[in-house]
């Protein structure tokens, strides 16, 4: 990852939620700068996962996170992309 200034050093945590599991992470660029990190997310405590997202300006800093993304809650959703 990258900000204006050039990379961002080490590993950056992404989740908020940190109950069970989230993985499958797969970044994207946005247009004008930034990022956005789709995930799955395991917190639910049920048979379902959830794809949940973080968007990050072009400076590197956090703007959201934990962003529900899908809106069908039937079976899993673990295949972010």
């Amino acid at each position: 990852m990258a900000d204006a200034e050039g990379p961002v050093p080490g590993p950056t945590q992404v989740n908020g939620i940190v109950t069970d599991d989230q993985y499958g992470a797969q970044m994207a660029e946005l247009a004008g700068g930034g990022w956005v990190v789709v995930y799955a997310d395991d917190s639910t405590g049920s048979s379902t996962e959830d794809i949940r997202a973080a968007i990050y300006n072009a400076d590197g800093t956090l703007k959201a996170t934990d962003i529900l993304v899908n809106t069908s809650v039937t079976g899993r959703q673990i295949e972010p992309s």
